[in-house]
């Protein structure tokens, strides 16, 4: 009958668990009037046990990677409210490398992914250029590296990762007020072999660029955010201490059907990547009044206070400076 009685309360403590996760328009009838969530990026975590001593000498500043970024994932969404954080890629800093005995070994993912338990908010994630890398040892003091066996990482990172549940672009939606906005998260991971003669540096499959260009014709009311990990062009152009940061894309000479997808649609209010380890906030000013504001937010690996808080309301973006929950750009869905 003890036992019963247990298993009973067990029950009934899930319920109650269950009932107070569930959104606030499931419950009750109302809706949140902002949702909040944080943008990181590349937080390179990696594990260099038992990896190659030349290896382990080149990549020893992410070293130490794991640790900050757990009590990141401790302190920081609760203080600030948020309802979910977003890191737009290189999560780790390889997927496999040479180790001690010449084996490549792949164990950074399932390792990496055991640091998200320490999130009390969900976890949405683009995968970046280190996420599908692989090094190895070529000589007494350097090392290679290629996207050969980026197959084998998409594949770990869908088994383990539970955002990549769907494949690794996807898009959630998210209601603040009367808004519906729809955060779609892309794949640019892969680099162009021939990246230093062409715009943009990475290769995305047309695959992909079907889909989201059905994503971004769903719906005529919806807001439409868009994360990835590679800036869109690279991140060329952009001087950094100038503070009318603005690209002109009728002299841009680019191969990018993204970015043709993008004009074409002429939908999406926002993009956030990382990759080029800075923080930079600026506009692409397409012809016929089209602007597409771009956020890119520093390295989490180099410096832990590169995060940036974005709120969205019922008629605005809010982002915040890095480190900061002071509004460094808004947008007003309204003008």
């Amino acid at each position: 009958m003890i036992h019963l009685k247990k298993q009973i309360l067990k029950v009934l403590c899930f319920c109650a668990a269950f009932l107070i996760f569930l959104p606030l328009s499931a419950t009750s009838g109302d809706k949140a009037d902002t949702v909040k969530f944080i943008q990181i990026t590349d937080t390179h975590v990696c594990n260099l046990h038992p990896y190659h001593p030349v290896f382990v000498e080149k990549r020893k500043h992410f070293g130490d990677g794991a640790k900050p970024l757990k009590e990141f994932f401790e302190i920081v969404p609760e203080k600030l409210e948020s309802d979910f954080v977003v890191i737009t890629g290189d999560m780790i800093d390889y997927y496999d490398a040479e180790s001690v005995s010449g084996d490549m070994l792949d164990t950074q993912i399932e390792q990496f992914v055991r640091i998200l338990d320490e999130s009390e908010v969900p976890v949405y994630m683009t995968l970046g250029n280190h996420d599908i890398a692989s090094y190895w040892v070529n000589g007494e003091s350097s090392y290679t590296w290629s996207q050969f066996n980026s197959g084998e990482a998409r594949a770990a990172w869908i088994r383990n990762a539970s955002c990549f549940r769907d494949g690794t672009y996807y898009s959630r939606t998210v209601v603040a007020g009367s808004t519906t906005y729809r955060l779609i998260f892309l794949d640019n991971a892969y680099y162009d072999p021939d990246r230093g003669d062409v715009v943009p540096p990475y290769i995305i499959d047309k695959m992909q660029l079907l889909w989201l260009n059905d994503e971004m014709n769903k719906s005529d009311s919806d807001i439409e955010l868009i994360f990835m990990h590679i800036p869109l062009l690279g991140g060329s152009g952009i001087d950094t201490e100038k503070e009318n940061r603005i690209l002109e894309t009728s002299g841009i000479e680019t191969e990018c059907s993204l970015f043709d997808l993008l004009e074409k649609n002429r939908s999406a209010r926002i993009m956030f990547s990382g990759h080029r380890h800075r923080n930079v906030v600026y506009e692409y000013k397409f012809p016929d009044d089209y602007t597409l504001p771009y956020v890119e937010t520093g390295g989490f690996g180099y410096d832990t206070e590169s995060w940036r808080l974005i709120q969205l309301t019922e008629d605005k973006i809010i982002v915040s400076s890095p480190g900061d929950t002071e509004e460094e750009y808004v947008i007003k869905l309204n003008d």
